[in-house]
C-alpha cells in the first residue's frame, strides 16, 4: 500500500463490517512501518473513547492543509504537573481547536510533519495555574509556566525561530549549520545548543534570562546591548530604566517551577505578586502601597493559596480578605480576589 491511509478500511474496522481480506490488506498497511501502527493505535484509542473516526479526511490534498492550519496543530505535549485545583482541556492550550479528536491531533503531527510546509505555525497558550511541557518539531523540548505563548514553524528550516511570551524552559536540541533562535519582545536569545530558563511577561517590570547548561548570546532590540552569557549566570534587563544587570545564581533555581516549585528569593512584594497570581489563577489586589517594598524569601511545593496567605502573613505585617466568587451576568463564576492590606 502507499503512505496515504486507507481511511475506507479503517472505518469498516472500527464498525466491524470489514471482511477478510480487506482486514488482511489493513493488517499488511498497519505493520508497513512504525509511522503506520502509531496512526492505528492513535485512532483505536479514539474510537474507543468517542466512537469517532474521521474517515472523511484527505490528508494529501492541498485544501486539507489549509483547513489544518486555520484549526490547530497540537503538538506532543506532556500533560503533566498541572495544579490539582484546575482541569485541563486541549482547548484551553491550543489558539483554536475546531477538531477535538485528541488522536487526530496526533496524527497530524505524525502524519504531516513528512510533508512540504509553507507558513505554518503552531501556537501554544497555557493557561494560569497550569504547566506544560512541550516538544519541538527538531526534539528540542522544555516547559511553560502558566500564561506563557509559544509560537514556532510546523517544520524548521535552517534558522529554527521560536517567539515567546511568558516564561519558559528550554532545553535545545544540537544541530550543525542550524542555529537556534527564542525571540521575546525586547530580545533575541541565540543558542548554540543549551538549557537555560527565560522570563518574559508583557506585563512585568523586566525581562531575565538564567543559563544552566552550554552557551547563548542575548540581543537587545528595545535597548542596545548584546551579551554571552556562561552557566549559572542571569542577565535581567528593566524595561523602564533600559538597563541590564548581570550576575551570578544558582540556576537551577530558576527552573525549579517546572517541577511544581514557586521559590521567591528575597523579592518585593510588588514584584512577586504577578507570579502568584499566575501561579493560582488569582486576583491580588494591594490597598496600602507600603506592602510592595516588604522582601520575602520562601519556597512553596504545591501548598493552597490559602496556606501561602498565611505564611505572607507571618513574615510581613499584613492581613488579607478573600473574597466571595461570584457568577456574572452570562453565569460564569469569576476569578478569585485577594485584598491585602497592612496590619
Amino acid at each position: 500500500m502507499t503512505k496515504r491511509i486507507p481511511w475506507g478500511l479503517i472505518d469498516k474496522y472500527f464498525k466491524g463490517t470489514i471482511t477478510s481480506e480487506e482486514k488482511e490488506s489493513f493488517e499488511r498497511w498497519i505493520q508497513l512501518s512504525k509511522r503506520n501502527h502509531s496512526i492505528f493505535l492513535a485512532l483505536k484509542e479514539e474510537w474507543e473513547s468517542t466512537g469517532v473516526i474521521p474517515s472523511d479526511f484527505h490528508p494529501d490534498k492541498a485544501k486539507a492543509w489549509s483547513n489544518i492550519l486555520s484549526a490547530i496543530i497540537i503538538p506532543r505535549i506532556k500533560r503533566k504537573y498541572f495544579k490539582k485545583k484546575y482541569s485541563f482541556s486541549l482547548a484551553s492550550v491550543a489558539a483554536i481547536f475546531l477538531i477535538p479528536v485528541l488522536a487526530t491531533s496526533i496524527w497530524f503531527y505524525l502524519y504531516l510533519s513528512e510533508q512540504p510546509i509553507a507558513n505554518g505555525w503552531v501556537k501554544i497558550d497555557v493557561p494560569d495555574g497550569a504547566r506544560i511541557e512541550f516538544l519541538l518539531p527538531d526534539s528540542s523540548s522544555g516547559w511553560l509556566n502558566s500564561g506563557a505563548t509559544l509560537k514556532y514553524p510546523v517544520v524548521f528550516g535552517k534558522h529554527r525561530k521560536v517567539e515567546l511570551t511568558g516564561e519558559a524552559y528550554f532545553c535545545v536540541k544540537h544541530k550543525k549549520q542550524s542555529d537556534f533562535t527564542v525571540s521575546v519582545p525586547d530580545m533575541d536569545i541565540k543558542v548554540i545548543g543549551t538549557k537555560f530558563n527565560v522570563s518574559a511577561y508583557d506585563n512585568a517590570p523586566y525581562t531575565f534570562v538564567v543559563l544552566e547548561e552550554g552557551s547563548i548570546e542575548v540581543d537587545g532590540k528595545t535597548g542596545v546591548f548584546n551579551q554571552r552569557l556562561l552557566p549559572n549566570e542571569k542577565i535581567l534587563f528593566n524595561h523602564e530604566s533600559k538597563t541590564l544587570n548581570l550576575s551570578k545564581v544558582n540556576a537551577s533555581r530558576y527552573s525549579a517551577w517546572k517541577d511544581g516549585y514557586l521559590i521567591i528569593e528575597n523579592e518585593r512584594l510588588g514584584e512577586v505578586v504577578g507570579r502568584i497570581e499566575r501561579w493560582y489563577n488569582i486576583k491580588i489586589v494591594i490597598e496600602d502601597k507600603e506592602l510592595n517594598d516588604f522582601r520575602i524569601r520562601a519556597t512553596f511545593k504545591d501548598e493552597p493559596i490559602e496556606e501561602v496567605l498565611k505564611l505572607l502573613a507571618i513574615t510581613i505585617p499584613m492581613k488579607y480578605n478573600i473574597e466571595k466568587r461570584v457568577a456574572d451576568s452570562k453565569g460564569v463564576v469569576k476569578q478569585k480576589k485577594i485584598i491585602m492590606k497592612l496590619k
